[in-house]
């Protein structure tokens, strides 16, 4: 035996089987959901940080899905998009040499860096925008890739995580600048707390 409700949140009807809405009903429940993706969007809805669902666009297959807005939301529609749309210099070489040659399917390794990090720069962007300031985050110089560009300066930035203060990665960091520097470009290098949004002010030296 089941009852016919309709979902407190997408308002589709559904069936509960009797049992569990005289349960609900017993404990003073008169909301029901016909899945457990409608009782996280409307938990979403009750925070205190209300994320809202959003449509966006697929920056692989271009096709439009929905998902909620937060530093969490969604950039692709799907596993098999998110993976395509990463796919590495080396990987792409691999397919055209085997005869597959789909280029255009995919997208640039500085727009997936620039997908994934773009949290990072949300209080950057802004800034620079307002002062009129022409810049790329996720920029290529060579075969190396930097944070920031500022195209007009001709400066290249680097936001270093305390991983950048030794090992490999002082050497490495070195072998960089270095290249871009004999590309004319220079390069200021910005200590930043790791997995935490930087803030515009870390600029105000450079842009002074």
């Amino acid at each position: 035996m089941s009852v016919s409700a309709r979902c407190y949140y997408c308002s589709i009807p559904f069936e509960v089987s009797t049992g569990e809405y005289n349960r609900q009903t017993a404990r003073g429940v008169h909301r029901f959901f016909c899945s457990l993706s409608c009782v996280a969007k409307q938990k979403n809805t009750e925070r205190p940080d209300k994320r809202i669902e959003i449509e966006k666009i697929c920056p692989h297959c271009k096709t439009t899905f929905k998902t909620l807005t937060g530093s969490k939301s969604k950039t692709f529609c799907s596993r098999s998009c998110a993976s395509a749309g990463s796919m590495t210099e080396e990987r792409r070489a691999a397919q055209r040499a085997g005869g597959l040659d789909r280029v255009d399917n995919f997208i640039s390794v500085e727009e997936v860096l620039y997908l994934r990090e773009a949290w990072k720069y949300k209080k950057i962007e802004p800034f620079l925008k307002f002062q009129n300031e022409p810049y790329q985050c996720e920029f290529r110089v060579g075969e190396f890739i930097f944070d920031l560009a500022l195209i007009r300066r001709k400066v290249l930035v680097e936001f270093d995580g305390v991983e950048h203060s030794h090992g490999l990665r002082v050497e490495n960091d070195a072998k960089k600048d270095a290249f871009a520097q004999s590309e004319g470009w220079t390069v200021v290098r910005i200590p930043v707390d790791a997995n935490t949004v930087i803030e515009a002010s870390s600029l105000y030296g450079i842009l002074s």
